[in-house]
């Protein structure tokens, strides 16, 4: 398994409420980067996500927005 040293890096995941977007985040977080989860429909699996990140030691922050539309990016 190949590593890299994140640390003060900061990942934003969008989709990282699930699947393959939690993995990504978890993966990161235990590589040192802090993570900004965006979700758009899952917030308490988003939540579960940044609980995960935070128990290792990395900070989370989560955001909700539906990437597709410009509005919520914003």
């Amino acid at each position: 398994m190949i590593s890299y040293n994140l640390q003060g890096k900061v990942v934003l995941i969008s989709g990282a409420s699930r699947g393959i977007g939690a993995a990504i985040a978890l993966r990161l977080a235990r590589e040192g980067a802090d993570i900004v989860i965006n979700y758009n429909n899952e917030e308490k699996r988003a939540q579960d996500v940044a609980q995960n990140v935070r128990e290792m030691g990395r900070q989370a922050l989560i955001i909700q927005a539906d990437i597709s539309k410009p509005e919520p990016v914003r």
